[in-house]
This record gives structure tokens, C-alpha cells and sequence, in this order.
């Protein structure tokens, strides 16, 4: 909630109108993916059993709205239907990515600019007992990370949390005992995950910003005492003082995706798991094929649909919590 306040505050205070509008339309995305999920499991339904186009209530009325004269055209035209819904929803998802991304990223210009107003704001002597690396890489690198990473992976977060509790009902309703085992498995792992290496990443986080730091006084006190070091010859030496930096920044980051990434194929393995020892359950126990594909065939299109935002809303919160430190340097600055 602290950082969520910090950045409706700080980060975001003159555009809340514009928040509001992409929260809205991330809100009915969600709408919309459970729309495009719902209309597969009448069609593939109908498939396996054509006869409930007669008894079940709502298929009953559509067929009597649509005034068809058999079922294969009826089935025909529900098909349609999915399909038609399934394509806007991508569509749809699409267009609500691309405004998440838009409205993040364009902070990246108002926050350098606000960085550099607020540091030329400062009284000389700050300038005197501070590098002027550290306050380039704040005003520069420091106020990219906070717009494209720390607030682009906060919205992601938000917005796929609406798809995700869409979808997290549509499971719920179709069967309650089985959507609450899938909803607490999968969750329950992915939680798991992140709290296992969320201090990691933080810790990896802060001496990544740390080498980048010292990254930047170097490159900056070399390139400025370029004329001495040509007349002494000791290029190989600064290079050598400066690649203990860059190799440590380097590890970080590959520490960090690394760890961010083991979720992933843990998730993917165990939800194709349940999804088959699911179907081999019912095979076991005898239940009739044409009651049970209809079924799976949902959690599968719903799996296709859950597991990417499940494991982008993950990584989002682990990109925040890897950058945490830098946002912090930048809130304390703002404030």
C-alpha cells in the first residue's frame, strides 16, 4: 500500500485523470476475457452432446431467437460466435496492453525533467560534496527505471489482477471443488516462489544500482581526464579499475532474470499435470468422455488464458520489488 501511495502521489500526481481511464479499460478487460473464455464451453458442449441445445434454458433460447431448423447450424453459428468473441478479446487485450505501456513510459520525460528542476534547485555547495555521476544516473537512468520498469510493472500488476479475477471466478462457477484446488495450487506456487526469493532480488536490486553507480563515476572521471591518460598511456589501467563495476552490474541482472524465471516452468509443469491427472480421474471413475472434454477443454482455454497473465503479474511484482531501492532514491527525491 506504501509504495501504491507513493506513487499515486508522486510519480503520477498530475495524471490521475489519465490513471483512472487506463484503470477503467483494464477493469473491462477483464470483462472481456472472461467473455472470450465462456462462449469455447457452450461450443464445445454442443459438440459432444448437440441434444442440450433443447433442454439447457439459455442454448434453448438462443436456438428459438436464431429460428434454427437443425442442430448443426445452430452449432455452426455458436461456433461463429467464440470465434468472433475470441478474436476481440486479443484484439481488445492488445489495445489495453499498448495503453499500460503508453501511459507508464511516458513518465519517463516528466520525471528526468523534474529530477533535473529539483537537483538545479540545490544550493551550490551540494553540487561540492556530491559526484556529478550519481546525479546523472538519477536524472537519467534512475528516472527510466522508475517509469519503464518500476510503474509499468506496477500497472501490469493491476491490470492483469482484473483478468485474473475473472478468470479465477469463470473456474469457480464452472466447478467450485476443482477451481479451488487450481486456484490455490497455482497460486499457492506462485506465491510461494516470490516470497522465497523477493529478498534476494531486492538485495541483487540494490548492488546492481550500486555497480551502476560506480559504473557511471568512472566512465565520467575517465572520459574527463582523457588528456592525461593519453599522455601517461594508462588506458589498460582504467579499464581495468572500471570492468570490476560493469561485471558486477552484469551478474546482477543475470542473477536476477534467472530467478525470476524459475516460477515459470514449475507453474507451466504442474498445471499440464492437473489438467491430465484431472482427465485421468474421470477416465478412472468411468464418467462418460462426452461430460468431461467439454470441461477440460475449458480449463484448458482458461490455462491458456490464466497462466500468461498469472506469470506476468508475478514478474511484475518481482520487477518492482528488484527496482524497490531505486524507486525509493526517487520517491525520497520527489517528495
Amino acid at each position: 500500500m506504501k509504495l501504491t501511495s507513493q506513487i499515486v502521489r508522486l510519480v503520477i500526481k498530475g495524471s490521475r485523470r489519465r490513471f483512472a481511464v487506463v484503470m477503467l479499460v483494464a477493469l473491462f478487460g477483464g470483462l472481456v476475457e472472461l467473455a472470450g473464455v465462456t462462449t469455447i464451453f457452450p461450443f464445445l458442449s454442443l459438440l459432444a452432446r448437440p441434444e442440450i441445445s433443447h433442454s439447457q434454458p439459455l442454448l434453448r433460447r438462443l436456438y428459438e431467437l436464431g429460428r434454427f431448423t437443425n442442430d448443426r447450424s445452430f452449432i455452426f453459428w455458436i461456433g461463429v460466435a467464440a470465434i468472433f468473441f475470441f478474436t476481440f478479446a486479443n484484439i481488445y487485450v492488445f489495445f489495453k496492453n499498448a495503453l499500460v505501456m503508453r501511459f507508464a513510459i511516458s513518465h519517463t520525460g516528466s520525471l528526468a525533467t523534474r529530477l533535473l528542476r529539483l537537483y538545479l534547485r540545490k544550493p551550490y555547495a551540494y553540487f561540492v560534496e556530491n559526484h556529478s555521476a550519481k546525479i546523472a544516473k538519477d536524472i537519467l537512468v534512475q528516472s527510466d527505471m522508475v517509469a519503464n520498469t518500476v510503474l509499468l510493472s506496477w500497472m501490469t500488476a493491476l491490470s492483469e489482477s482484473c483478468t485474473l479475477a475473472a478468470l479465477v471466478l469463470l473456474v469457480l462457477w464452472v466447478d467450485p471443488a476443482t477451481g479451488l484446488c487450481i486456484v490455490l495450487g497455482l497460486g499457492g506456487i506462485v506465491a510461494a516462489a516470490y516470497f522465497t526469493i523477493r529478498r534476494k532480488i531486492y538485495d541483487l536490486g540494490q548492488l546492481s544500482d550500486e555497480a551502476n553507480s560506480r559504473r557511471f563515476e568512472y566512465c565520467l572521471e575517465t572520459l574527463g581526464a582523457v588528456k592525461e591518460i593519453k599522455a601517461t598511456q594508462s588506458e589498460e589501467y582504467f579499464c581495468r579499475a572500471f570492468e570490476p563495476h560493469a561485471r558486477s552490474m552484469a551478474a546482477a541482472y543475470a542473477r536476477t532474470n534467472v530467478l525470476q524465471a524459475m516460477p515459470t516452468y514449475f507453474v507451466q509443469f504442474v498445471a499440464a499435470s492437473f489438467i491430465i491427472g484431472l482427465g485421468l480421474f474421470h477416465i478412472r471413475r468411468g464418467t462418460d468422455l462426452a461430460q468431461i472434454l467439454p470441461l477440460l477443454s475449458l480449463y484448458v482455454v482458461a490455462g491458456y488464458r490464466l497462466l500468461p497473465s498469472l506469470m506476468k503479474f508475478a514478474g511484475a511484482i518481482s520487477q518492482v520489488h528488484q527496482h524497490r531501492a531505486v524507486f525509493d532514491n526517487v520517491a525520497s527525491l520527489l517528495a
